[in-house]
C-alpha cells in the first residue's frame, strides 16, 4: 500500500528518466515528474497511475531559470507533498572540442549540470533528513572519474556532483538520509546516442546499457543506501582499471576515443 511520500525525479519525460520513474512505479512509490514543457509529462503520469496504481503529478520546468528551484520547493509544499525521495537526474550533454559550443551553450549546460542540483537539493535536505529511511540519488556519470578532451566541460561537472555528492553524504551520516551518486557508463536513450557510442568503438558498445537497465540498478544500489554506484560489470571493469593506468596515458585514450566524433 501506498503512503503518502513522494520521489520527485528531474528530467522525467525521456531516456534515463523516464526509465528511472518507471523503475520506481514498479516499487510502488508516488511520484512527482519534473521535466520541460512539450515532453507529454501529463499523459506519462497518468499511465504510471494507471498501470502501477501509483499517485503522480507532473510540474512542467526549466531547471535553469534563476528561480527553478524555489518555485519547485513552493509547488511541493502547496500541494502538501511530502518528500523521502529526490532523484536528480537532469543533464546536458555534450562532445566535440571545447570552442565547437558557444559561452551560451555552457553557461545552460553548468547550470543544469551543477546549479540547479545544488540548489534543489539545498531547498529539501532538512526536511529529507528528517524522514525514515529518506534518500537523495544524483546521476554522475563513469566520465566524472577521468579527465576527457572533447567532453572537458561535461565530464568536470559530473565530476563536480561525484565529489559534491560523497562529501554531503558524510554530513548527514548523523540522520537518516543517505545521499547516493550512480555513474553509469553509456547509456542507449536513442538513435544519435547509439550511433555515438558506435562510432567510439568496441569498449564502448561492451559498456553501453539501456536505459531500463541502468535505472533499474539504480534504484536498487539507491535503495540499498549505497554511497555510489557504478551500473553494469563491464564499467565496474573499467572504474578499477581506470586506478591503475597513469593519467596521461588515461587522457591519450580517451581523445583518440572522442576526437572524431561529430560536435553534439
Amino acid at each position: 500500500m501506498n503512503d503518502e511520500r513522494y520521489t520527485l525525479i528531474t528530467g522525467a519525460g525521456q531516456g534515463l528518466g523516464k526509465a528511472l520513474a518507471l523503475a520506481c512505479a514498479k516499487q510502488h512509490f508516488n511520484l512527482l515528474l519534473l521535466a520541460l514543457p512539450g515532453e507529454d509529462l501529463a499523459s506519462f503520469s497518468q499511465s504510471l497511475q494507471k498501470d502501477y496504481g501509483v499517485k503522480s503529478d507532473y510540474l512542467e520546468i526549466d531547471l535553469t531559470e534563476p528561480e527553478a528551484a524555489g518555485n519547485i520547493h513552493h509547488w511541493v509544499h502547496a500541494h502538501h507533498y511530502v518528500l523521502n525521495r529526490i532523484i536528480n537526474n537532469a543533464g546536458i550533454g555534450s562532445v566535440g572540442s571545447f570552442t565547437s559550443h558557444d559561452a551560451g551553450f555552457y553557461d545552460r549546460q553548468l547550470d543544469l549540470n551543477i546549479k540547479a542540483v545544488v540548489l534543489l537539493i539545498h531547498y529539501f535536505i532538512e526536511e529529507l533528513a528528517e524522514e525514515p529511511d529518506a534518500r537523495i540519488l544524483n546521476i554522475s556519470s563513469l566520465a566524472s572519474f577521468f579527465a576527457m578532451p572533447y567532453k572537458a566541460v561535461y565530464a568536470s561537472s559530473k565530476g563536480f556532483i561525484y565529489n559534491f555528492s560523497r562529501a554531503l553524504r558524510m554530513e548527514y551520516l548523523h540522520t537518516p538520509l543517505r545521499i547516493c551518486v550512480a555513474c553509469p557508463g553509456p547509456i542507449t536513450t536513442n538513435r544519435k546516442v547509439l550511433q555515438r557510442i558506435k562510432d567510439q568503438g568496441r569498449v564502448s558498445r561492451i559498456m553501453a546499457l539501456s536505459p531500463e537497465k541502468t535505472a533499474r540498478l539504480c534504484v536498487k544500489g539507491m535503495l540499498k543506501g549505497k554511497a555510489f554506484i557504478i551500473p553494469g560489470l563491464p564499467n565496474k571493469f573499467l572504474y578499477w582499471i581506470e586506478k591503475l593506468l597513469p593519467q596521461n596515458i588515461k587522457i591519450k585514450i580517451v581523445a583518440s576515443r572522442l576526437q572524431n566524433n561529430a560536435p553534439s
